[in-house]
C-alpha cells in the first residue's frame, strides 16, 4: 500500500514542510495517526497532542520547533495579544508585538540569539502562550527555550554611597533631569514608576501633607508594582512649576550618558531607610515590593506608617545629600534650561519659515 504525501504550505514559503500520512489501515497497524487532506497539526512532538487529544509522533529536526513557532505566530498572533494583555504591561505588549511581526522566516529566527534580549523575550512569551494553551507540548516548549537562549543575569551587588549620589545629582545636564533624579533619590521608585510619578506631578495630581507630597500610583503589573510616591513638597512644587513631562526613553538616555544605575539608587534608598528606622515592610511597600494580594486593612496600616516614618529618610537626604549641591548648580542648571527652551523656540521658527 503506497503512502500518500501531503504538502502543507503555510503563508510563508520558508515554512514549507512535507508530512508523510499513511492510509488508515496501515496507520492503525503501525500505531500512528492517519491524516487527511488539509490537515494542519496543532501539536508536534513525541509527547504532543492535537487539540482533539490524539498523540502525534513525528521526528523533529533542530529547526522544527522554530518553524512551528512561526507557523503558530501567523495563525494565533491576535489570540496571543489577548493573552499577553493579562500578563504584560501595555508598553511591553506593544514592543513585543512589533518584534514578532518583524520575523517572517526561519532563517531570521535562527539568528535571534544575536538580537537584543527583548527579541528573545518576545518569542519566549509567544512560546509560553502556546504551551499554556496546550498547542505545544512540554517537549517542544523545552526545545524552543533551549534554541532561544536567555543569558542568566548576574545580581549586581553594587550600592551607591552618599558621595556617589551627590555626584549623580551634580552631573544632571539640565534642571528637568536633576528634578527627575531627585525624585528617584527621594522616592526610591523604579525608573518607569518614577517617570509616571513625575508626569502626574506635572499634572498636579498630588497631595501635600506638611513637608511631604504624596502621589497615588496604584500600578499593579504582574511582577512590578507601585502604590505611592513620597517626596518633599518642595520638589513636587518645583516639578509642577517646571511643567515639562519626562519620558521613559529620556530617562534611559540619561542613565547611559551619565552612567546612572537606577537599581543601585534603589538599593541605596532601602539601606538608608532601614538605617533611619524604617520598618522592612514599610520600605518594601514604598518601593513597590509588597505582595499583590495586600489586604485593605494592611494597606491602610502600611500607608499610615509610611507617612509617619518617611520624614526621617527625607531629613537625612536633605542634610547629607542636598547640602551644597543645589546652590552650587542652580545657576548652571537654570541657564541650561533657558538655553534648551531657546533652541526649541528657534527650531520652531525655522520650521515655519520653510
Amino acid at each position: 500500500m503506497n503512502a500518500v504525501v501531503l504538502q502543507v504550505i503555510p503563508s510563508k514559503a520558508s515554512l514549507l514542510k512535507t508530512h508523510t500520512i499513511l492510509p488508515p489501515a496501515l496507520c492503525e497497524a503501525k500505531g500512528c495517526m492517519a491524516g487527511r487532506a488539509g490537515f494542519e497539526p496543532a501539536t508536534f512532538g513525541s509527547g504532543g497532542t492535537k487539540m482533539g487529544g490524539t498523540p502525534l509522533k513525528m521526528p523533529i529536526e533542530k529547526s522544527e520547533p522554530l518553524k512551528l513557532l512561526l507557523w503558530e505566530k501567523e495563525r494565533l498572533l491576535p489570540k496571543w495579544h489577548n493573552w499577553a494583555r493579562q500578563h504584560l504591561s501595555e508598553k511591553t505588549l506593544n514592543e513585543y508585538e512589533k518584534i514578532l511581526k518583524k520575523y517572517n522566516t526561519v532563517h531570521d529566527l535562527l539568528k535571534i540569539n544575536d538580537s537584543p534580549k527583548n527579541h528573545r523575550l518576545a518569542f519566549r512569551s509567544l512560546a509560553k502562550f502556546l504551551h499554556e494553551e496546550n498547542i505545544i507540548d512540554d517537549d517542544i516548549y523545552t526545545k524552543i527555550k533551549k534554541l532561544i537562549k536567555l543569558k542568566k543575569t548576574k545580581i549586581d551587588p553594587r550600592i551607591y554611597s552618599d558621595d556617589e549620589i551627590k555626584q549623580i545629582l551634580s552631573l544632571a545636564p539640565n534642571r528637568k533631569h536633576q528634578l527627575y533624579l531627585r525624585l528617584v533619590v527621594e522616592s526610591g521608585l523604579r525608573r518607569s514608576h518614577a517617570v509616571e510619578a513625575f508626569n502626574r506631578i506635572v499634572k498636579k495630581k498630588y497631595t501635600i501633607h506638611g513637608d511631604i507630597a504624596e502621589v497615588q500610583l496604584n500600578i499593579n503589573n504582574k511582577t512590578k508594582r507601585a502604590f505611592i510616591c513620597l517626596c518633599s513638597a518642595e520638589l513636587a512644587e518645583e516639578i509642577a512649576k517646571l511643567g515639562e513631562k519626562m519620558t521613559y526613553n529620556v530617562s534611559g538616555n540619561l542613565a547611559k550618558r551619565k552612567r546612572v544605575l537606577y537599581n543601585a539608587i534603589r538599593k541605596w534608598w532601602y539601606t538608608t531607610a532601614r538605617e533611619n528606622g524604617m520598618d522592612p515592610d514599610v520600605a518594601d511597600f514604598i518601593q513597590g515590593r509588597s505582595p499583590s494580594s495586600i489586604g485593605v486593612k494592611h494597606y491602610l496600616d502600611v500607608m499610615r506608617l509610611s507617612k509617619k516614618q518617611y520624614p526621617a529618610v527625607l531629613s537625612y537626604i536633605k542634610e547629607n545629600i542636598y547640602s551644597g549641591i543645589r546652590i552650587e548648580n542652580e545657576e548652571r542648571l537654570l541657564a541650561s534650561t533657558h538655553t534648551s527652551k531657546r533652541k526649541r523656540r528657534n527650531k520652531r521658527r525655522r520650521g515655519r519659515k520653510r
